[in-house]
């Protein structure tokens, strides 16, 4: 049954960012103007409001969700060099798991946190390989998509704790298309994984044989499967090429039709029940040497989301802010911030620096010592602490340290959170 909804909302001058003097408006000038280099926010900003509009009606649950997505990226505020590249300073996320804006900056956060983490993966695995995974199954009615990634996810684990598992690691991350056929859908999942060298040379495994591993764990017919793709990263590339490969893996949640807002709406019914079935569900997940390196953060924070990046050169010379507009779908240049209030988004970036600064400390003052010896078990996908040359009383110790170093850090988050507060 098509559904009609509107792509753009009727907003009343002066509301969600309409004005009521167009002539005003068009002399603003845009992002993607003054930034070419951030014209993704026009275009994943058009996507968002679309969904928004599709939320808007569906039921209590997804109207609530649509509320919140009004807000979504709806100023943002970049620091702005002499050349006039930016920087993204402030932004407020709704983090909705289909909202195309929060994807692409998860997208862009885990990427972020590839290149921090390089060094230490270098560490543990100079030598590492990797390549892109892409495991599917047969569309299914959108009544059964929870079911089916629970049956996924469950195959999944039982590939993984084989011991012809042949990956270090692996990042994973569940997508969702909407299939051409009304009311159905297709889930398959998006994987990076860690090889050793002599993965390629001894043990490779060609298209047919992903194919039967994967049908194993499923427990069916490899022949009902359609052959997963594979695609080698450069290792010439280096930590460029491995980055750009886990960008690829969170590229999306939902993608498909969902982005077309000229055809006849006949979608939105199995988008709305995706959503509902999407409720509860794994979005990613990481195993073996890559979830050491990341220590199971696999929440993108706030902070993340703003996709900071080290760049001493950058030198802050103005604060300009950016509005969406809900009419003309693009973001806009509202103002020029005053010399106070760039002082005081400088000093939440460096109160931010700060927090992070002791959140490595914290880290290294929970590493186990000698007495308390830690081994990751690379045979299980939820990686279990196994405690080697232990005594129960230096486990006890390390275990009640961690817990009172936790609450500590908690207690002072909170502290500076309210400090914030207006």
């Amino acid at each position: 049954m098509a559904s009609s909804f509107p792509i753009v909302p009727t907003i009343a001058p002066g509301v969600n960012g309409a004005s009521s003097n167009s002539k005003k408006k068009a002399d603003l000038p845009r992002l993607s103007e003054l930034s070419p280099d951030d014209k993704p926010w026009d275009t994943h900003g058009q996507n968002s409001q679309n969904l928004m509009c599709v939320f808007s009606e569906g039921d209590d649950w997804q109207q609530r969700k649509s509320e919140r997505m009004e807000w979504c990226g709806r100023r943002l505020t970049f620091a702005v060099s002499q050349e006039g590249r930016h920087k993204l300073k402030s932004a407020q996320f709704c983090r909705i798991r289909l909202c195309p804006r929060c994807v692409w900056r998860r997208s862009l956060a885990w990427k972020a946190r590839w290149y921090k983490a390089w060094p230490e993966i270098q560490k543990l695995a100079p030598k590492a390989r990797y390549f892109h995974l892409v495991l599917t199954v047969p569309n299914v009615p959108v009544t059964e998509l929870r079911e089916t990634i629970l049956k996924m996810s469950k195959a999944w684990n039982r590939m993984v704790s084989r011991k012809t598992w042949p990956a270090l690691g692996f990042v994973r991350a569940t997508e969702v298309t909407i299939a051409e056929e009304e009311g159905y859908v297709h889930p398959h999942f998006h994987c990076l994984v860690m090889v050793s060298t002599s993965y390629f040379s001894k043990r490779y495994m060609t298209a047919e044989d992903w194919r039967a591993y994967w049908a194993k764990g499923l427990g069916v017919e490899p022949e009902t499967l359609i052959k997963p793709y594979i695609r080698a990263v450069d290792p010439k590339g280096g930590v460029d090429a491995v980055a750009a490969a886990v960008k690829e893996v969170f590229k999306y949640a939902v993608k498909g039709i969902m982005m077309k807002p000229d055809d006849d709406g006949s979608w939105v019914p199995t988008l709305l029940e995706m959503d509902r079935q999407l409720k509860g569900t794994q979005a990613t997940s990481l195993g073996g040497l890559i979830r050491e390196v990341f220590r199971g953060e696999e929440e993108i924070s706030e902070e993340e989301m703003l996709a900071h990046t080290d760049d001493p050169d950058f030198k802050a010379e103005q604060y300009w802010e950016y509005v969406w507009s809900f009419v003309d779908r693009y973001y806009h240049r509202s103002r020029v911030l005053s010399q106070e209030e760039g002082e005081a988004i400088e000093a939440k970036d460096q109160e931010r620096a700060d927090r992070k600064e002791r959140a490595r400390a914290a880290e290294e003052v929970l590493k186990p010592d000698a007495a308390t010896k830690v081994e990751w078990d690379m045979n299980k996908v939820g990686l279990e602490l196994l405690k080697l040359d232990a005594t129960p009383q230096a486990t006890k110790r390390a275990r009640r340290r961690r817990a009172e170093k936790r609450e500590e850090l908690k207690r002072e988050d909170w502290r500076l959170d309210r400090q914030g507060d207006p």
